[in-house]
Parts: C-alpha cells; structure tokens; sequence
C-alpha cells in the first residue's frame, strides 16, 4: 500500500518496553494491564507510537483514507464558530494529532473569516511530520490547557487509552493482572481490583455479565473528560473513535474481551507478543465517555455513526462535485474509493462521532448544523501525497499505464 511518509524511527532496544515491564514484574509480583499497555505503546524510547508505528504500516484511519474527511470536519467546526459568535481566536485544539495529517487537511478547507478566526493547536506524546504551518504544535500526553473557547478534536485517540482487563468468575469479578510463569512468559494473573473506582465499576456490572465473560476498563476515560471540561471555558468536544455504545451481555462476540492487537495491517498474535512492536487497541464504551463528561460538567449535543456525521457536514454534495470536475478517469477513481470508505458502514463509516458542549447554550445538535452555504463554500480536497491510495492497494494493476513502460522518448 502507498502510505504516508512517518518520522524516522528511533534507533532502540525493540526488547525495551517488555524489558521495562519484566523489570516491574520482578519487583512487584504483578502490574496492572494497564501499565503494560501504556508501556508498550507510549515508552519514551521503544514505545509502539513513540517509535513511529502505526498509520500507514500496521493501519490506515480516516485521514489518511481521503482528505474530504479533514473538509468536512472543518465545515462543522465553521458552524461551532458560528454558534459560539464568531468568537476570535477560535481554538481547535487536536488531542493524539499524529503525524498531524487532520490538522493540515482542515485548515487547508478552512477559508474567509472562520479562516482568519482560527487558530489550531496539534497535541501528541511523539513527533509531528505533516502538521500544517499555521498548526501549532505541543508535546504533551494530556490538555494542559485552560481559558480556551473553540473545540477540543480526537480522531482515534480513546481506542488507545489504557484499559484494566477483568473477568467474571461465577458471578465475581477479578481484574486480570499481568505476571509471569515459571518459565519467564508473560501471563494473566487473577486478584481483586486494584483501585476503588474499578471496585465499583465492577460491581456495577458483574450482576448483568455470564460466567467467563472478559472486558475492559477505561478509568484514563474520566481523566480525560475533566482535562477536556477544565481546558474549557466555553465551546465543543467532538470524539471520534470505534466503540459500543452500552455493554450487552448477550453480545458473544464480546464475551472474550475486545482488545485487539495490529502490525502491518493485520490482527497481532496475542496481547504478550511482541510488545512494543504492534498496536493494541480496546473499543471505546462511549457510554462511559458520555457520563464522565455528564460527570465533569459537558452536556451531550449529539452521538451518531461516522457516515450520517459526515453526510450531515455535507459528504453527498463533495462526492457529487467530484463527479462533475475534470480529472482523469484513474484520479477520478482512486478519490472516490477513498471517500466512500469514509461512509461503509461496516469500516469507518460505523465509528462513533460524539458531542458534547460546555457553556455554549447549544443544547440542540441544529444549531450545529452546517448550513448548505457552508458546504457549497469548501472546496472539494483531492488526495495528496500524505494520503493512502486505497485503490492502488489494492488494485495495484491500475497503478501502471501502458505508457509508463514505453522505452523511447518524445
């Protein structure tokens, strides 16, 4: 696949992060799965993020599907500056920007006044390769940030906060530790729960969960809610990420857990193999999510899948004018695959995009709305050399004409 250009990778140990944790083990006896996931992704040297993993080798998201994703964000972020006065500056602060790829993609569709308003600020634990010039960029692994009036942006940034994994013994829940065996591997060790708030959430729900049944849970979920709040003084948080909405017992799919574990764009071989070196990733309870922000002060404007998200900030109306510019049938082609990937409903297009709003007075998701001048108004992106061609991948055939193989000159 044809993916974006990432940051060099550092040169470490590739042991580092399981060295890190095997050293914690031996002193502990035992540590939270939550320790071991941040390690794994987020060590300083050897980390899964840290080092350069991710989009591109191991997954592509959104962003890098089509630019139109970016556009489209920024025609809703415009009726956000509408419904917050016009206000100047209009903060759009961009949690787990990445390459920063989002950041670019929406302020080249922003234009005029909202334009001129806008000042986006990208923030990330690792480096930023793609970041637009008019983005600013800050190192850091929460929102150290107060006073703010705008929006506070996350693509795909909850799915990789760390979660404690527990199970349900005969009606008991038991948090599930990691340890090691009598042969050095790295294991799941039963006890109770290691925190007071994991106590009662898991009281909460053992009495509706079958014997057997493995989930996750996210506590980083209400840190993240009263940074998002606090940041705030008035104006948005828009999440978007994959996830469920409330915990079904009787969803078997669910029943072993749902994390997962990616490297070059397949599913890893286990949660305790090569740490470090593959992404693990847990769905997002966007129940949760919207209570620790009911919790922490930010009012829900609206919760609905990716694709309606986007075809309400005009998706239909870009994938029409596509059709109608001048561009060769292969462009033509591989832009629109991307954006329709956007909306599958079974890919991207199922994620989850919530609302919520502090002290805005728009309780009501119309006055959100992007108006039909808005949409008219943004031009259509095409993609670019930081974006994946979807269609290249995986129709590499198509990726060739016959006159490229053509020896001779003019």
């Amino acid at each position: 696949m044809r993916t974006p250009p990432r940051p060099p990778r550092r040169q470490s140990a590739p042991d580092e992060p399981e060295s890190t944790i095997r050293a914690r083990i031996r002193s502990r006896g035992r540590i939270t799965f939550a320790e071991l996931m941040e390690t794994a992704l987020y060590h300083p040297t050897g980390g899964f993020y840290s080092t350069g993993g991710g989009v591109g080798p191991d997954f592509f998201t959104s962003p890098t599907a089509h630019p139109a994703f970016g556009a489209l964000i920024a025609v809703r972020l415009r009726s956000m500056w509408e419904a917050l006065g016009r206000v100047s500056p209009m903060h759009v602060v961009e949690a787990g920007a990445g390459s920063g790829l989002l950041a670019a993609d929406v302020l080249a569709a922003a234009s005029g006044s909202f334009a001129d308003a806008l000042r986006y600020v990208t923030v990330d634990r690792a480096a930023q390769a793609v970041v637009h010039s008019r983005a600013e960029r800050v190192t850091a692994a929460g929102l150290p940030f107060r006073g703010l009036v705008g929006c506070i942006l996350s693509n795909e940034l909850m799915d990789a906060l760390p979660v404690h994994r527990f199970r349900i013994t005969h009606g008991a829940p038991e948090e599930l530790y990691v340890s090691t065996d009598s042969r050095g591997s790295l294991i799941d060790l039963p006890g109770p729960p290691s925190s007071p708030y994991l106590a009662a959430r898991l009281r909460s729900l053992a009495a509706d969960l079958p014997h057997g049944f493995h989930g996750e849970i996210c506590p980083a979920v209400e840190t993240w809610a009263s940074q998002a709040a606090a940041a705030l003084d008035r104006g948005f948080v828009l999440t978007i990420d994959y996830g469920y909405e409330e915990r079904d017992p009787s969803d078997t799919d669910r029943v072993g857990g749902a994390l997962q574990t990616y490297r070059r764009h397949t599913q890893g071989g286990g949660l305790y193999r090569r740490v470090g070196r593959q992404d693990i990733t847990a769905d997002v309870d966007f129940g949760l999510l919207e209570a620790a922000g009911e919790r922490a002060g930010l009012r829900t404007v609206g919760r609905l899948p990716q694709s309606e998200f986007l075809k309400l900030n005009g998706f239909d109306h870009m994938l029409d004018r596509l059709r109608r510019i001048d561009l060769g049938e292969r462009e033509r082609q591989a832009n629109r695959m991307g954006m329709l990937e956007l909306v599958k409903p079974e890919g991207l297009g199922g994620f989850r995009a919530l609302i919520q709003q502090k002290a805005t007075g728009a309780d009501d998701a119309a006055r959100i709305t992007p108006r039909p001048s808005d949409v008219e108004s943004t031009r259509l992106p095409l993609l670019g050399p930081h974006h994946a061609n979807l269609m290249d991948a995986r129709y590499p055939h198509l990726a060739w004409e016959p006159g490229d193989l053509w020896p001779f000159g003019e």
